[in-house]
């Protein structure tokens, strides 16, 4: 970010304008706020990332929490899309939402086929980008969504989802194996963690009978 200018001032609450900036200087300042505020989501990821695998360093999330003043969820965010969609894989001219919407997709293969959608479809646009949240609608139908495809019925607009607490489960399973609380060569501890973690495996059971199911019919 441009910080040396006389013509203004970044802090952290704001830009001060201390003098006139002509039509191109507030285009190159807008252009590079643009970059940090697409870039901040990896940035933060891919920091975060790199303590967390710093057992020695102690409380991860809590040193990031005191460091950055970001509160555990928006970490924990950052952390997962960062660690599910690598960095060759990122696209430059495309947002973190966008690559958010691909972090949960199972293999490699489809999370670059469905940005590189995204970026298809913003070339089609003149440079105009596809919302996130229309690539999320396309992967949810397989297809490119269209305009009719977007309304979304009122009920579904604030749906929650386990994003959240599976993440949770995650980051404490890290600090199980980095603390040696669970040791993967102690076949009695590890029994005893599958069955804390039993209804969430009846969870996933009950969805995929419910899905084959479905797919029988």
């Amino acid at each position: 970010m441009p910080t040396d200018s006389p013509a203004f001032r970044l802090s952290p609450v704001g830009i001060e304008f201390l003098g006139d900036l002509d039509q191109q200087e507030w285009t190159e300042l807008g252009t590079k706020l643009g970059e940090a505020g697409r870039s901040i989501g990896f940035l933060i990821g891919d920091w975060l990332n790199y303590g967390n695998g710093r057992g020695e360093w102690g409380n991860t999330y809590e040193n990031a929490m005191t460091i950055t003043g970001l509160d555990y969820n928006t970490l924990a965010m950052y952390a997962r899309v960062a660690l599910k969609v690598q960095f060759s894989m990122r696209v430059l001219n495309l947002s973190f939402e966008h690559h958010r919407k691909v972090a949960s997709l199972k293999t490699d293969e489809e999370k670059k086929k469905w940005l590189k959608v995204a970026q298809k479809e913003r070339d089609k646009q003149n440079g105009k980008p596809m919302s996130a949240r229309r690539l999320a609608k396309s992967i949810l139908l397989g297809r490119v969504a269209k305009p009719e495809d977007m309304s979304v019925p009122e009920t579904d607009r604030k749906k929650e989802n386990m994003t959240f607490f599976v993440t949770r489960i995650v980051v404490l399973w890290g600090k199980f194996k980095r603390k040696g609380v669970v040791s993967l060569d102690d076949v009695d501890t590890m029994r005893d963690v599958i069955d804390e973690l039993q209804p969430v495996i009846d969870i996933v059971q009950e969805l995929r009978e419910a899905i084959a199911e479905a797919e029988g019919r």
